[in-house]
């Protein structure tokens, strides 16, 4: 498996790659966690919120995912956010908004409570 992006959140290794698989590692004895399916489509972004509630993907297809990693069952959400590839994708610091960039030379901004 490819993986193209990587983040810290608490004490796991957060990685990013082909076919939408966002894996946690632990960070002491790099055993896999858990793992979230976004798709089947190549991740290009990952961004975790400052208080590490929400990890967000972007794909070469425009489309970025949500996951609530602060409530007791993990949620994600999916939206159609562009229509090129998502080159950076990052937080505001009170984790209320999520700030997209894209291939298609637009920026988003995403309301996060909606």
């Amino acid at each position: 498996m490819e993986n193209w992006k990587i983040t810290f959140i608490d004490e796991s290794i957060v990685t990013g790659g082909d076919l939408g698989r966002v894996i946690f590692y632990d960070e002491k004895s790099k055993e896999k966690i858990k793992k979230f399916d976004t798709g089947e489509v190549f991740l290009t972004a990952l961004a975790k919120s400052f208080d590490s509630n929400f990890l967000a993907t972007g794909n070469n297809n425009g489309d970025v995912y949500i996951v609530n990693l602060g409530s007791a069952k993990e949620k994600v959400a999916s939206l159609k956010a562009h229509y090129k590839l998502v080159r950076d994708l990052t937080f505001l610091e009170d984790g209320s908004k999520l700030l997209t960039a894209c291939d298609d030379a637009s920026i988003k901004v995403i309301d996060i409570s909606s």
